[in-house]
C-alpha cells in the first residue's frame, strides 16, 4: 500500500530528508491542530486523590506514580512527534492544509518498505478521531492488552523520539 505525505514550506528539509532517508516528526506544540494529542486528566487526577485518601501511608509511592504520570504527558509536547501519513494523493483539503496552498508536493512512501525498517521507537497505525476530547483515567492506563491503546485513541498518527 502507498502512502503519502504532503509539503510544502520547508523545501531543504523535506529534500534533505529524502536524500538521507530519514523523516522529520513534529512534536504536538509545532501542529496546526491545536486539539492534536489533548488529552483531559480531570479523571486520572481525581482517581490519584482517592487513592492518596484510602492508601495515606503509602504516598511517597503515590507521589512517584502521580510525578512519572505527569513526566509521560509533559514528554507528548517536546519529546515525542508525529509523522502524520495519508491513504490518499487527492485530497483537496490536504493538499490546501499541508501543501502550501497547492503549491507544495506530495511525497509517495511505500508502508511496507516503512514498516520493514521500523525502529522499535516508532508506533505506526490509522488515527481515529473523536468528536470529543479523551479523559485520561487509570482504567485506559492498566486495563489494556495494547500498550499503543492512549496513542491511537487520542488521533497521534506516529510517535518517536525526537532527533530520530
Amino acid at each position: 500500500m502507498f502512502v503519502y505525505k504532503y509539503r510544502g514550506g520547508a523545501f531543504e528539509r523535506d529534500l534533505e530528508s529524502l536524500k538521507n532517508d530519514t523523516f522529520w516528526a513534529s512534536n504536538t506544540s509545532q501542529l496546526n491542530d491545536p486539539c492534536e494529542g489533548l488529552i483531559l486528566i480531570d479523571d486520572y487526577q481525581e482517581q490519584i486523590e482517592n487513592l492518596k485518601k484510602i492508601f495515606y501511608q503509602h504516598s511517597d509511592n503515590l507521589a512517584l506514580i502521580e510525578q512519572s504520570f505527569q513526566n509521560i504527558i509533559n514528554m507528548k509536547d517536546t519529546k515525542l512527534g508525529i509523522f502524520s501519513l495519508s491513504k490518499r494523493y487527492d485530497d483537496e483539503l490536504l493538499w490546501a492544509h499541508y501543501a502550501n496552498s497547492h503549491k507544495g508536493f506530495c511525497i509517495k512512501y511505500d508502508l511496507d518498505q516503512l514498516l520493514a525498517k521500523q525502529n522499535p521507537k516508532h508506533r505506526f497505525f490509522d488515527i481515529q478521531y473523536s468528536d470529543k476530547v479523551q479523559n485520561l483515567d487509570f482504567s485506559q492506563i492498566l486495563d489494556q492488552d495494547d500498550p499503543d491503546h492512549l496513542v491511537k485513541k487520542n488521533a497521534w498518527i506516529q510517535i518517536t523520539e525526537m532527533g530520530i
